[in-house]
């Protein structure tokens, strides 16, 4: 008989004695809930990195549902009694449809990318709106900022529509390839005195907006040469131009606005900033000076380099 020799994997005691470190009995699960989130690490280790201002109390981690598993992914929520998850594409929109509560602000929006399980009782939340306008506001350019094109009107383009026409932005286009998504926007906007529009592809080269947002997947992973802006005229008399996407931190929509001379920013600042909030209404404040100095850890520090923009400063 010959002898075989079993190939073994290698032992990895650094790993296992991280995760040692970061569970104990009474951890409590948050987590963010996608149907694809490998664009997603730097998401895990900055929610980490803000939870463990509690020590060992909190462990944030991934959940990879598909669409037809969504409900006994949120069912799954109550019966494990997992704290909280953030929800990410594509179901910001379907997940409404499985909660138990839900605030007003969260339901004008018509998108939830925070669940919260408030013993056995899910409540919805959007801080999507709330961490834009962060990082929006952060940017300095806020005061140039009159008119938005949205590309998509999924659950951030909705969010984030909201979120503009209550700071005031005179006039904002949206445009979907599904255009009953932008429709729907527009109409419940409109009834609010917001002049928002649903625009068709044809409309797309004669406007001039302001401020430029990619709230599509395209720019993200394997689509990151994918851009939504197909004719560089749209963007020419852009002050801003925001990719919600981070991974990869330079994506062709933000090196369209290289090629035009306009200042960009990924959407790792918005994940930030938003995953604050989260955290915020999920566990407890986390204070200004520790989620500042997560904001300047190496990885994120080199990924916002890597895209142009500087942390945030500490106000």
């Amino acid at each position: 008989m010959t002898d075989t020799k079993v190939a073994r994997l290698p032992v990895k005691p650094l790993v296992l004695d991280r995760m040692g470190t970061c569970v104990q009995a009474g951890t409590r699960l948050l987590g963010l809930l996608g149907a694809d989130i490998r664009h997603a690490d730097l998401a895990f280790s900055f929610n980490n990195q803000l939870l463990s201002y509690w020590g060992r109390k909190y462990l944030y981690v991934p959940y990879s549902v598909p669409a037809e598993e969504l409900e006994n992914a949120i069912q799954g929520i109550r019966a494990l009694d997992i704290l909280a998850c953030n929800v990410t594409f594509p179901h910001k929109v379907a997940i409404m449809n499985y909660l138990d509560e839900m605030d007003d602000s969260t339901r004008r929006m018509g998108s939830v990318n925070l669940v919260v399980n408030r013993e056995g009782v899910l409540w919805g939340y959007n801080t999507d709106s709330m961490g834009f306008m962060d990082a929006l506001h952060a940017t300095g350019l806020m005061d140039d900022l009159d008119s938005a094109l949205i590309y998509g009107a999924g659950g951030a383009g909705r969010a984030l529509a909201t979120a503009l026409a209550a700071a005031g932005i005179s006039k904002i286009w949206l445009y979907d390839i599904i255009e009953a998504r932008s429709h729907a926007i527009e109409s419940r906007l409109s009834h609010n005195g917001c002049r928002v529009c649903a625009v068709a592809p044809e409309d797309l080269p004669h406007l001039r907006p302001a401020l430029i947002v990619n709230a599509t997947p395209l720019g993200r992973g394997e689509q990151a040469d994918v851009s939504p802006l197909e004719d560089l005229r749209t963007g020419q008399d852009a002050r801003l131009f925001f990719d919600l996407n981070y991974n990869p931190a330079r994506s062709r929509f933000l090196r369209q606005a290289d090629a035009l001379g306009v200042p960009a920013e990924n959407g790792l600042r918005m994940m930030c900033y938003q995953a604050k909030r989260s955290i915020d209404v999920a566990v407890d404040q986390v204070p200004f000076d520790w989620f500042y100095t997560a904001l300047r850890t190496r990885e994120i520090e080199q990924h916002m380099v890597a895209a142009g923009s500087a942390p945030a400063a500490t106000p």
